[in-house]
């Protein structure tokens, strides 16, 4: 088996192309080169030490967030995008930020209490699920939920190992639970 991390826009290229037998693709792009074996929703919230004021909160609007200092994503990374537009209608308000291109970077800094960061459940459930980082979701309305899709090309003849593979991975993400399991965060078949 060769395991390879590639960019979130060659995947679907490659798949589609026959040259590698699946791959996990954050929103791919819509294709008929792809079969969607799996999705799931991933929510875009906000990222704190667990003892944060605004930690106990169901949801939360951008708005309640801005008296404290932000770890903002860059726009290199996959959330960036979505970030940046949500700021874009807060810009004015936001008074300390850090800009990070790096998730890593961006857990430590909110680890250390440098402060709160919008981000992707995936990239904090590990440090919530431990007990070290809170993550609330954001407002749908103001943040999409990113889609972590398991896809393979539609005729393509799968070994046993990547079968099996894949069958593990598809596993994971229906066990991945997410902040307080809500209706409108679901995995699809």
């Amino acid at each position: 088996m060769d395991v390879q991390v590639l960019g979130n826009a060659q995947i679907p290229l490659l798949v589609g192309a026959g040259e590698i037998d699946f791959g996990l693709v954050m929103d791919p792009p819509p294709t008929t080169q792809l079969q969607m074996q799996v999705m799931r929703s991933i929510p875009i919230g906000v990222a704190m030490p667990t003892g944060h004021a605004l930690a106990g909160h169901e949801q939360l609007l951008l708005g309640q967030t801005l008296d404290w200092r932000h770890i903002v994503p860059a726009e290199s990374l996959l959330v960036g995008d979505r970030v940046k537009a949500l700021y874009a209608r807060h810009v004015d308000a936001i008074r300390y930020a850090i800009r990070c291109n790096n998730v890593e970077m961006m857990r430590a800094l909110v680890l250390s209490g440098a402060g709160i960061a919008v981000t992707s459940w995936l990239d904090v459930f590990r440090d919530v699920q431990e007990g070290r980082l809170a993550f609330v979701p954001l407002s749908q309305r103001q943040a999409k939920p990113l889609s972590l899709c398991l896809c393979v090309a539609p005729q393509r003849q799968l070994s046993r190992a990547a079968q099996w593979a894949m069958e593990k991975i598809r596993e994971d993400l229906k066990a991945l639970s997410l902040p307080k399991e809500r209706p409108d965060l679901h995995v699809a078949d």
